[in-house]
């Protein structure tokens, strides 16, 4: 998969465009907003393309330190909604895949599960 690149406010990742302001992701003609929940989500894994991404990390980045919420069913439906708009699945997945309550980013295409590529890091913007 080629590695995520930035331009003003938006990034582009696979098929997928994602403007950081507006939340709008587009791909192919089709576009669609993602709330809030869902796009800090994909933010915080751009960040770290490649990485794996702990629980912890995004509870703190969607929730923050003082908040208290039933976290994990909350994770797990932002983490639906933004599956659902990548046409992403955990059974075959292309963009996210779960690893012993870790969340890395672009799996290798061709590569075994578990493969992984890196990616450069974030350079400007809210999301860095």
């Amino acid at each position: 998969m080629p590695l995520p690149v930035r331009s003003r406010g938006r990034i582009k990742f696979g098929e997928f465009l994602i403007d950081l302001q507006t939340g709008e992701l587009s791909s192919n003609g089709h576009k669609s907003t993602l709330s809030e929940q869902p796009l800090q989500l994909l933010i915080a894994l751009l960040e770290q393309p490649g990485e794996l991404v702990t629980r912890d990390e995004l509870r703190k980045r969607l929730w923050g330190s003082e908040t208290y919420v039933e976290f994990d069913l909350g994770l797990n439906k932002a983490m639906n909604r933004l599956r659902e708009s990548l046409k992403d699945s955990a059974e075959h997945p292309r963009y996210i895949e779960l690893a012993a309550s870790r969340i890395p980013l672009y799996r290798k295409s061709g590569g075994r599960r578990g493969s992984f590529s890196r990616a450069n890091k974030c350079i400007e913007g809210p999301a860095c």
